[in-house]
């Protein structure tokens, strides 16, 4: 799974986590977060801009909250 930076140390119990950037890994499943900042990103842009790709890329929107979003590909 890649996670944004903020949120990827509580999912390591429970998965492999790589940090979510705009150099995907191939993941079947990323948590990206859109509301605020994350490192390496520049700006919330940049992390919108990354998820609209991955949607293009053929992930589909899992789950949506508070600026996090969880996709998923097969």
């Amino acid at each position: 799974m890649e996670a944004a930076n903020s949120i990827g140390p509580a999912l390591t119990s429970t998965a492999n986590v790589l940090l979510w950037s705009d150099a995907p890994h191939g993941s079947p499943w990323v948590v990206a977060d859109v509301a605020r900042r994350e490192f390496p990103f520049g700006s919330l842009d940049e992390q919108a801009a990354e998820v609209a790709e991955l949607l293009a890329g053929g992930y589909v929107k899992k789950f949506e909250r508070d600026g996090y979003v969880v996709l998923h590909r097969e």
